[in-house]
This record gives structure tokens, sequence and C-alpha cells, in this order.
């Protein structure tokens, strides 16, 4: 077996460091990577200093194939990773005529003036290869020297991308092909309505994954089941793939409702598309949180008609025609409330389906009978309603998206019958 194209990421910013601004670079390029056969080993994230930036190279030299540095590529005076790495690879910056005219036009056809600050962007390092950045200032740049790779571009996300798409992808996929190494490739198992624990009970005994790996990922949202394998192609690594997903699902099936590691609400979205039926809610702790979810997706107004955010009684009277008695004998937190609020939603909005959310999300509020964390998710369709009673944490926030999840969950198995 070959070894792999090992790759290392190094997030340079003390704004990266301090929590002020969140990395979503590390986790876009590590996806894309992985979709090509790379291997990611390490994510690494420093300060805007240049005795960080050298040591950090020397440490992932070591172990990486290629380093992927994003970020400090900026024209004000704390950008310095373009005149570190210059410095490292025993280089020298030199005004580039092409970027430096690609800059003028830039700024012109913006209507923005061409300060002088910004002919520090057409500096570049004389040995470096180039790959163009056509929406932004700062070029991407690749150096290599006695066995060490390293590619360097801004840490702006949109520009980062722009340059992997146009550019470096290919070389990364080139290098993986051409130097004869294995493919690393990932599939991801999406599980619904049961614990880690029982996940791991049904699957048993894994001698059968031999030298691949699997992973158990759980979140509020589900179990995730990752599978993953190493082979010298592409074809060979599916097939491995394609076994561990049949012996996996022969023992937990009924669990797994994707193996593209789609979110459940856009299994909903398909389900609901492909029976030509259509969907409402009816929301009070969750606050809207069911009615985001379900149109994250682009088109979703083809199945869902609409959620009523009704957080006071009055309005769950008011817009959902929920019966003032029901509300006064067993009050807004109750199986009969919910059910009330799903078949309001049906009506109101005239779907086939409809969700209802009522609880008590905490930090208080909560009674000896009804404590923090109760919730009751109603369901309503023409031809059947009813509500599940739930007792989630103490915590605000993880209540708010259990209950969108498992009203997901529920709304799954309604509509797959």
């Amino acid at each position: 077996m070959n070894k792999t194209y090992k790759i290392s990421l190094l997030s340079i910013g003390d704004e990266i460091c301090i929590g002020q601004t969140l990395n979503t670079n590390v986790h876009w390029i590590s996806k894309e990577i992985v979709k090509i056969g790379g291997e990611i080993i390490s994510h690494l994230t420093i300060k805007d200093e240049k005795e960080d930036i050298i040591n950090s190279i020397k440490y992932l030299k070591n172990i990486s194939d290629l380093i992927i540095v994003t970020g400090g590529l900026g024209p004000t005076h704390d950008d310095i990773t373009k005149k570190v790495l210059a410095e490292y690879f025993n280089d020298k910056l030199e005004l580039n005529d092409d970027i430096l005219k690609y800059l003028k036009d830039y700024f012109t056809s913006r209507n923005r003036e061409f300060l002088e600050r910004h002919y520090e962007q057409a500096l570049l390092p004389s040995k470096a290869r180039i790959f163009s950045n056509n929406i932004g200032t700062a070029q991407g740049m690749f150096f290599e020297e006695n066995n060490l790779r390293l590619i360097s571009m801004p840490g702006v996300p949109r520009e980062m991308k722009h340059i992997m798409e146009n550019g470096f992808l290919q070389y990364i996929q080139e290098q993986i092909q051409s130097n004869f190494y294995d493919v690393v490739l990932y599939r991801t198992l999406r599980t619904a309505g049961v614990p880690e624990s029982t996940l791991a009970d049904l699957i048993g005994d894994v001698s059968f994954l031999g030298s691949s790996s699997l992973a158990f990922l759980p979140s509020y949202s589900g179990v995730k089941l990752r599978i993953g394998t190493s082979a010298e192609n592409f074809e060979k690594a599916k097939e491995e793939l394609d076994r561990l997903e049949e012996l996996i699902s022969d023992r937990c099936g009924k669990h797994i409702y994707s193996n593209t590691d789609e979110e459940l609400e856009y299994l909903i979205a398909n389900l609901l598309l492909n029976h030509n039926k259509s969907l409402s809610a009816a929301e009070s702790c969750t606050g809207g949180l069911f009615g985001a979810k379900i149109t994250d997706m682009s088109g979703s107004s083809a199945y869902f008609n609409g959620s009523a955010v009704t957080y006071s009684n009055q309005s769950k009277i008011d817009m959902l025609g929920v019966n003032q008695e029901t509300l006064n004998k067993f009050g807004a937190v109750s199986e009969e409330c919910a059910k009330e609020m799903a078949f309001g939603a049906l009506t109101k909005y005239n779907t086939n389906y409809a969700i209802s959310i009522t609880g008590i999300a905490g930090p208080d509020g909560g009674t000896e009978s009804k404590p923090v964390g109760t919730v009751w998710i109603g369901f309503a369709s023409k031809k059947n309603i009813f509500a599940k009673k739930f007792i989630f944490t103490k915590d605000r926030e993880i209540n708010r998206e259990l209950s969108v999840h498992n009203a997901l969950n529920l709304l799954v198995n309604e509509i797959k019958g």
C-alpha cells in the first residue's frame, strides 16, 4: 500500500486566535481535500507573529506533504505572511507588472482610489508560482523547495475558495494521482432516533473493517456513522466503502436515512416533493426554529406553506384556534394543546401534514409536574392527530435544538408510514 498525501492547514490571524472570527476556512478546505482523496492530518492556528509562522512551518514540514496557509496577506502593517514566507524560502519580493495592472483596473472598476499602500499587493516572491485572485487583491502563492510544498492564500473565505477552485485543488489532485499516492475517502451514514450506544451494540464486532475505520459522531441531530478507507485509486476505495456500508446496513439499516451526509430536513424535502405533499407548523418554545430549518433549502415554498409562531396563550387562541378551556384545564404545555396547535396549523395553512411544538425551554418556568425541558410535539394529518411528550435538559438552547430535531424525526416516520 502506498502512503497517503498528507496535508496540514495553517491559519494565521490574531482575530482567529482570540475568538473574534470563526475559522470557516479549515472546514471548507478540509471537506474539499477529502473529496479528491487527500488526507488532512493537522489544523494549526497562530497569531500574526514572524517567529510563530516560522516555527509552525518547521514543525509541519516534517509531517506533511503539503502545507496550506491562509491569512495575513492584506496591505496593512499587521499582514506579514508574504514577507515572512519570502524570507523563509530565501526569496525576495519583486513588483509584478501584471498584478499591478490588474489591481489598478480592479480599483478603477469599483470607483475606488488606488492608494500607495496597494502597491504592496503587487510585490510578490520572485520564485513563487502565482495563482490569480480575480475577485480580490491578495494573490495565491505556491512555494516549493527541498521537498517542502506550501500554498499561501488570503484569509477572506470568498477569495480563498476562488483560488482553490481555480487552480490549487486541481494541483493537489494531480499530485495525488501522478505520484501514486493512495486516495483517502470517507462516507457518512446518517441515523435518526437511536443513541450511539444502541448503534454500537447493533453493529457489534467490527473485525469486518480490516484496515478501514468506523467512527461514531453523536450530536443533537442524530448519530453519524463515518466510514473511511484508503486504496490505490478511487474505484477501489469506493468499492470498499460500498462493502462496509452494506455490512453496516445489514445490522442497523432501519435507523439509517442517508448515505450522502444530508441533513434530516433534506430527506423530508425530498419525501414531500416526491409524494406531492405539503407541510405547515405551529411553534411556541422554538420561536420559529423549525420553520427556519425547513426553509434552509432553496425551493422550500413548493412543500412548506408556513409556520405560526404562537408564543403566548392568546396567540395560540387567535392564530390556531386553540380552545381557552384547553389552556385553562391542561395548560399550554400539554398533549391536548399540542394536538390542537397541530390541527390548527393543518387547517390554517391547508396542508397534508402539520407539526406543533410547545414546551418549557428554560431556564425558568418549570414546575414539579412540568420541569424545564418538558416538550410536547404534536402531529396532524387528514387521518391522524397525536402528540408525544419529551423531557430534555435544563439548557434553553439545547432544548430548542432537540425539539426541532425530534419534530423532524417524528415527521419522517409519519411520512414514510
